[in-house]
């Protein structure tokens, strides 16, 4: 039975209770005219007994009576009180305590199963009382199953929704190494002299990276977890606020940032304009920050000798001290191995590729950063599950907008404003921007267009944009004719949403969020929605089983140990579930229809 019956039965049961009220009332009143007394209508009822001496009396207003007197010309329906022209007599119409035994034997008559009713009222206090989603979940799954089409109404569907995020949550799929770090360490000031450093990594004309190490830890050689990036600094003094000032940027993902108690506030005050990215699959995880004293090391002057200071390198540019930030060591970047494993990259996992990188956009946009340089040097990945199922993550954050008062708007008054970094991948709004006076620049969708030439390069081609030769688009000038096709062995679907990524104007390209929920429906929704000739779209109650079943999968399988390729799989599912709503999956499945039926 549907809630609409049960309401409509209710409200017929309650019907019936007043009715016989309302007959011998208006009897009363009918014998109360022939006698000469007026009829005053007012708005409610009388008090429970427990308030007939309570406060609301004491102040010589009755319950409802002051809204009465106020309108005393409105007709009601309802509760007569008689008054006589010499003294005032209360005829009591109504009984709230008869209402709500009536309403109490109405819904207990529909309660036909005992045991059934004492499972929702466990479900219930589990969910209420000790945050525990499982019996919920469990309840409705079953009740789907059978049929009884119990949830029909659409902020009934949302709550399971809610809840089906909470549960995935609290997996340790989503959770961070935060939890596990000793409160010793979450107290202690990080400094250089904290880590080992191994070999270098990578260097680019910013920053070098190396790996590292906590000195608490094994001293097996190949044993270097981390990665510390220091940061060239030639322009900012060496002390530790004013480096922080000058490349706060690149703290944006950062879980911690440890600076001297003497400029604890003085740092504080500027770290409440900028906004903090907390952890993602997607997104570095970056460890900690801290400022310290460039150290020497073998090879550095070889290896990038202009930017050190002249106490190690007498030719050198560099300052004393600069910014070192700690974070994960990952495998390799995006631009790595597309180059390493070309031969052996399939369709299924570009997309997968392609899905994380807008999962990681569509954090960053609802959190209100634009990154602003995203490219292969700058999209890391882990391939601890194996080269055919990498795990991507957005890093360098150092051109990034994170700005607390304008989020996603830039305002650009001079052609001095740092619109971001790669020029060749620059989104066209950006690109043609013209300073003024209320010039804004909107970085909204932004990301999503250079990821949408990044797909490119991912599905095995080259990247339009770029190239000196007459045949590399410019952003600023190109049409969406000119954009050369895909590789043959590119899905259909994903073919169609790069186009849509790639469209010159925002208004025409889907939400950051959006894009991500095609991808993830194509990677893991029923082939029925979206192929064949008679795919249909998928009723509300077709949506919510899937999202239950794919939820029972994830909250099952993160309880037990797993191969590490099923791991990431797994997590890139729970990242979905986190952040869904029906209302995106819906637009998600009618942007599929309709572009199944174009093809």
């Amino acid at each position: 039975m549907s809630v609409r019956e049960v309401a409509g039965k209710l409200v017929q049961s309650l019907w019936r209770g007043f009715h016989q009220v309302g007959k011998e009332e208006a009897k009363t009143v009918v014998l109360h005219k022939q006698k000469g007394f007026r009829t005053l209508e007012i708005e409610g009822g009388n008090p429970p007994p427990h308030q007939v001496h309570g406060s609301r009396q004491a102040g010589g207003t009755g319950w409802g009576l002051s809204r009465a007197r106020r309108n005393s010309s409105r007709l009601n329906e309802g509760v007569s009180i008689s008054q006589s022209q010499g003294a005032s007599s209360v005829v009591r119409g109504f009984d709230f305590y008869s209402a709500r035994r009536v309403l109490v034997d109405s819904v207990l008559k529909r309660v036909t199963n005992s045991q059934a009713a004492l499972l929702r009222r466990r479900a219930v206090h589990q969910l209420t009382t000790q945050g525990n989603s499982a019996p919920f979940l469990a309840l409705v799954g079953v009740s789907l199953a059978s049929g009884a089409g119990i949830i029909t109404k659409e902020d009934e569907i949302e709550s399971v929704c809610y809840e089906i995020r909470q549960a995935v949550c609290k997996t340790r799929l989503l959770q961070t190494q935060e939890e596990v770090v000793e409160p010793e360490q979450v107290e202690h000031k990080w400094c250089l002299q904290d880590f080992e450093l191994g070999k270098p990594i990578a260097k680019g004309c910013a920053a070098v990276v190396y790996s590292a190490r906590m000195k608490t830890e094994g001293s097996a050689e190949q044993d270097f977890p981390l990665a510390i990036k220091m940061m060239f600094n030639y322009h900012a003094e060496s002390n530790a606020f004013t480096i922080l000032r000058a490349m706060h940027r690149e703290t944006v993902p950062a879980r911690s940032v440890h600076v001297p108690d003497e400029i604890d506030s003085l740092y504080s005050s500027l770290d409440s304009d900028q906004i903090k990215v907390s952890s993602h699959p997607n997104i570095v995880e970056m460890v900690t920050v801290f400022a310290d004293q460039v150290p020497g090391l073998p090879g550095d002057i070889q290896l990038y000798g202009d930017a050190l200071p002249a106490r190690l390198n007498p030719r050198g540019y560099g300052r004393n001290m600069s910014l070192f930030l700690v974070m994960k060591k990952y495998d390799m970047s995006l631009a790595d191995y597309l180059e390493t494993y070309k031969e052996q990259i399939t369709p299924r996992t570009s997309l997968i590729l392609l899905t994380q990188l807008l999962e990681g956009i569509s954090y960053l946009s609802t959190s209100g950063v634009a990154h602003r340089d995203i490219k292969c040097d700058n999209l890391l990945l882990s391939l601890s599950g194996g080269p055919q199922f990498p795990q991507l993550v957005i890093t360098d954050f150092g051109c990034c907008s994170a700005d607390r008062t304008n989020r996603l708007r830039l305002p650009y008054r001079s052609w001095d404003t740092d619109k971001g970094g790669n020029a060749a991948l620059m989104a066209p709004e950006v690109a043609m921007a013209k300073p003024g006076t209320f010039s804004t620049i909107n970085y909204e969708r932004s990301d999503l267009w250079t990821a949408g030439t990044l797909a490119y390069q991912i599905f095995g081609a080259e990247n339009p944009f770029y190239g000196q030769t007459s045949a590399a688009l410019d952003s600023r000038t190109y049409t969406s004719t000119m954009l050369p096709p895909l590789p043959t062995t590119t899905p259909w679907l994903v073919s169609m949403l790069v186009s849509s990524m790639l469209a010159r104007r925002p208004g025409d390209r889907p939400k950051p969020r959006l894009a991500a929920t095609i991808c993830q429906l194509l990677l893991w929704a029923p082939s029925s929605w979206y192929k064949g000739g008679d795919c249909r779209p998928p009723g509300t109650q077709d949506i919510l089983q899937w999202l239950l079943t794919m939820t029972t999968k994830v909250v099952c399988e993160s309880r037990w140990g797993n191969t590490a390729g099923a791991l990431f799989e797994y997590q890139l599912v729970a990242t979905f579930l986190a952040t869904m709503n029906l209302q995106d999956i819906r637009t998600a499945i009618s942007w599929i229809q309709d572009n199944v039926e174009e093809s």
